[in-house]
């Protein structure tokens, strides 16, 4: 884990090294007929590769949780946890599927650097929004106003589940060897 973590460092450096950050001032956007009068507007100069390599990282963060998330339904042990983790993955990655075409669509616009920057923040703010609502609002509401649930259920260990599924296979062996033995009781009927 550490390994992984130096590794995405190193690889940040490098980057920072090979292409560092500075800005533009942009006249472009708001240029009126007397030069005196122009007004620049300060930019990060970043490209669209370069964004979309800042992004890639949480990409596949999203799209990992979002694989696990489906494959966790089936598991009763998780399934409270399991649940909003996947209707808070769905719903990102429905945000971020819609960012994209956004994005990179208004890269021709006249209106290019409003619509991305709007685009890119709303995008981030409602993933944000989304992730503290869906996996956080279920257990502030259960602490608190069903104080009552909020206990820690009895948890068995594999070593419990494994020796009670053993001692439940030998007693149905059992019981079944001693009705083919003949020793079978018969039960009272109390349908009456």
């Amino acid at each position: 884990m550490i390994a992984k973590f130096l590794q995405f460092v190193v690889g940040v450096f490098v980057w920072f090294g090979v292409m560092p950050p500075h800005t533009i001032v942009d006249y472009e956007e708001q240029r009126p007929p007397n030069p005196e009068l122009a007004r620049g507007i300060l930019k990060c100069d970043m490209s669209d590769l370069s964004l979309i390599c800042c992004l890639s990282y949480s990409i596949v963060l999203m799209v990992t949780c979002t694989v696990y998330a489906v494959k966790s339904r089936g598991v009763p042990e998780t399934f409270n946890e399991a649940k909003p983790i996947g209707f808070t993955m769905y719903t990102t990655c429905i945000v971020w599927l819609a960012f994209v075409p956004i994005f990179f669509g208004t890269a021709q616009s006249t209106e290019k650097m409003f619509i991305q920057t709007t685009t890119l923040t709303v995008s981030m703010s409602l993933s944000a929004s989304v992730s503290l609502g869906m996996l956080y609002i279920p257990k502030v509401y259960v602490i608190i106003f069903h104080p009552e649930q909020n206990v820690q259920k009895r948890k068995r260990s594999f070593k419990a589940v494994v020796q009670a599924a053993t001692m439940s296979s030998r007693l149905s062996q059992k019981s079944i060897n001693d009705k083919q033995n003949g020793e079978t009781k018969i039960e009272p009927d109390r349908t009456q």
